[in-house]
């Protein structure tokens, strides 16, 4: 379809210091095996293969069109790259799918595994995703269209319960019951216009204390469209998984890095490698060796974009990159 074939928009964050974590000082350059579990507009991914030949990666996203234009994207890579669609939280499952001779390269794991947790600009630009409150569209945010829940599903079907839930766990924060109860008020909401009304009805009632701080403030729809989003797409449970899987798929000396433009995701992601980085605890009065650390933390602190960066691409300006090493 054409849609997939024109070139991607988006423009991936932190370039250089993903190649530099990932790859930089690394002293063997050949052989190398990566994962880009969000390969989007596949701006990471060729970074990484033009800055080491003998690389070969493996590129995933949960939306069909990212794949099909990823299939052009990676073309000048001829056999060192392959894109597919899949998500990150089922990578057994995934592994399956993978054609016999990516199969037999990916034995033995990754050396280096890539998740940028962001949304793609390709998704918020287009129109009838439903991702963006800027014009009226339908109510959707799946980032794969074939799953069955949809943004209308929540908005509409879910209890105020259930709704309240949304939105605290995606970073509401106050508004959040009153929030809930306008929407349920309010069905059936047809599109992101009506979502937006209510936003912009019930969430300044929230933020006056925020008139007179300095700094630009986002629009009163932006943290309600990111948390029904995250539920729709069940990112929160996803990072989980992929967290849960790498000690299974990460190399002895092998790297992660992820970035994460959501507080709570952040906090999942360090949370876990400072876990691994410390050496396994062992019950008190139980003599034994202690198990040594997984590995080691890379990045004591987030790295961010610096300013140059978010002057050109303003929706970097949130992103929080963090690294971890296996070593063993």
């Amino acid at each position: 379809m054409q849609e997939s074939l024109t070139p991607s928009k988006h423009i991936s964050v932190m370039l250089a210091e993903v190649e530099k974590y990932l790859i930089g000082d690394i002293e063997e350059k050949e052989d190398m095996l990566v994962l880009d579990c969000t390969f989007g507009g596949g701006g990471h991914s060729v970074r990484l293969l033009n800055a080491m030949p003998g690389l070969k990666l493996i590129g995933l996203d949960r939306d069909a069109v990212a794949v099909d234009r990823g299939h052009n994207t990676l073309q000048q890579f001829s056999e060192r790259a392959i894109v597919c669609q899949g998500n990150f939280g089922e990578l057994e499952e995934l592994v399956a799918t993978l054609p016999n001779n990516w199969r037999d390269v990916f034995t033995g794991g990754f050396d280096a595994v890539l998740a940028d947790l962001g949304m793609s600009s390709d998704q918020l630009d287009d129109a009838q995703r439903g991702f963006s409150f800027q014009g009226a569209a339908s109510l959707d945010m799946r980032f794969d269209i074939s799953q069955k829940l949809t943004a209308s599903d929540v908005v509409n079907n879910y209890s105020f319960h259930d709704l309240l839930r949304v939105f605290k766990v995606g970073g509401v924060g106050a508004p959040s019951r009153a929030l809930a109860k306008a929407i349920c008020d309010a069905r059936p909401l047809e599109d992101t216009t009506s979502l937006r009304k209510i936003c912009e009805q019930v969430i300044p009632r929230f933020s006056e204390h925020k008139k007179n701080k300095p700094g630009k403030r986002s629009h009163s729809a932006t943290v309600c469209f990111q948390a029904i989003r995250i539920e729709v797409n069940q990112e929160f449970r996803q990072i989980k998984n992929l967290l849960n899987s790498l000690p299974e798929i990460l190399r002895p000396h092998g790297r992660v890095a992820i970035i994460s433009f959501h507080s709570l995701e952040d906090k999942y992601v360090t949370r876990q490698f400072r876990t691994w980085s410390r050496p396994g605890t062992v019950p008190r009065g139980l003599v034994t060796e202690q198990a040594p650390a997984m590995g080691k933390l890379l990045t004591k602190q987030a790295v961010v974009p610096l300013g140059e960066e978010i002057a050109l691409n303003p929706r970097a300006r949130s992103a929080r990159l963090r690294v971890f090493e296996r070593l063993q």
